[in-house]
């Protein structure tokens, strides 16, 4: 199994969801938050069963099996009534998680996979970030054919977790 990440080159997608070398250059710590939850979940999926080829934030055109972690929107903030502005006791992260393959059925049990592992997960401490609870917002589902004609299938994910420093 191999993790790749930090082979990440300016992508079309980098602009349409604001991250790019514009956003690193006016907030250097944006990379150090994103990098964080993807080398977070990561880890867990490797030591958790998944044994195929996990991408962060981009994935190349082969292998045909493949998993991509991206950051996406999330929520808010979560305040305690103790906290103040800025003081937020949790933040809420998203995640979506692709999986690629020449077969639907290896596509969509792949991420059953993933799902097992991560939907319900709680109050565990990954590489130093403690996350109270992680959620899918939907089960599998079809994403689309690339260009290969090979089936993504994704699932959204909501990681409830400390505060990203950086």
């Amino acid at each position: 199994m191999e993790v790749l990440g930090d082979c990440h080159e300016p992508h079309e997608s980098d602009i349409r969801s604001g991250h790019g070398a514009a956003d690193e250059a006016r907030d250097p710590g944006w990379t150090k938050a994103i990098v964080m939850l993807l080398d977070d979940i990561s880890d867990l999926l490797t030591t958790g069963s998944i044994s195929t080829t996990i991408y962060k934030s981009f994935m190349p055109e082969q292998p045909d099996d493949a998993f991509l972690l991206t950051e996406t929107g999330g929520r808010g903030p979560i305040h305690a009534m103790s906290t103040g502005p800025g003081n937020a006791a949790l933040e809420v992260a998203g995640l979506q998680v692709i999986r690629r393959s020449s077969s639907y059925e290896t596509a969509r049990s792949g991420m059953q996979s993933v799902m097992n592992l991560l939907d319900g997960l709680s109050e565990r401490t990954i590489n130093s970030t403690r996350y109270s609870y992680v959620e899918a917002t939907q089960v599998p589902f079809a994403l689309m054919r690339d260009e290969a004609e090979r089936s993504l299938v994704a699932v959204n994910f909501l990681a409830y977790k400390d505060l990203s420093t950086g």
